[in-house]
């Protein structure tokens, strides 16, 4: 459990063995214990690591993902959208600490943060449950002293590979939906600045007096458009 915990926390070198750790939980103790282990040591990696971020890395770590343009645009999709994309990118196939640590950047209250980081964990958990179980009841049918029935091993493998098909449909979709509000942020982004810049330009453009009356004409345009 402890590896688990560990593996969810703020990016660590150890981040990777989250899956096999969540596998072997599975396959030592059953499809039931197995994701009563998982889902246990998620929800307190995941508690801790993202209010530690918060409250002692926040700033340094912002900083960090600022400066690599594919993260940083997705923490302005997750402020966007709120709940449902960052449910949405739970589901996606990220090492736990990395997404951890960008949940901990979102805006998203702390709360919220902490029901959609762990509802959209659920399914990849109760996939690794069921496929670190059904490997370990394959090796006692494969190991078993009496002959193997065919049909049990064709049904185990069946099983896993329905698991895992599930979870690579479910990153797909969920890797497509943060692409479309990564790129629908970055394009308002765009033209934001866009905007700034015209505008820019056009008081640079005017003397002082008339960038006045440029301002103050654009908030009575404002004004007039809101009271309407």
């Amino acid at each position: 459990m402890l590896d688990i915990i560990l593996a969810i926390s703020p990016p660590l070198p150890i981040a990777f063995v989250y899956s096999f750790t969540a596998l072997g939980a599975a396959f030592i103790y059953g499809f039931l214990g197995g994701l009563a282990v998982i889902a246990a040591a998620a929800t307190v990696g995941t508690v801790v690591s993202i209010a530690a971020t918060r409250l002692l890395l926040r700033d340094w770590l912002y900083a960090s993902l600022a400066a690599k343009p594919t993260l940083a645009s997705i923490v302005e999709a997750l402020n966007a959208r709120g709940f449902v994309l960052t449910f949405v990118f739970r589901l996606a196939p990220l090492p736990y600490g990395l997404s951890n640590g960008i949940l901990a950047v979102a805006r998203l209250p702390y709360p919220l943060t902490l029901l959609a980081a762990l509802g959209g964990s659920a399914p990849k958990q109760i996939m690794l449950a069921v496929v670190g179980s059904r490997l370990s009841a394959l090796s006692d049918v494969i190991s078993s002293s009496s002959s193997s029935d065919p049909l049990e091993i064709f049904a185990l493998a069946l099983q896993m590979t329905a698991a895992l098909a599930t979870m690579v449909a479910v990153s797909y979709l969920a890797n497509k939906s943060i692409a479309s509000a990564v790129h629908d942020s970055q394009r308002t982004r765009d033209a934001d600045n866009l905007v700034a810049v015209e505008l820019g330009n056009d008081i640079d453009e005017l003397g002082t007096g008339e960038s006045e009356e440029l301002v103050l004409g654009s908030i009575g345009s404002l004004s007039l458009s809101i009271g309407g």
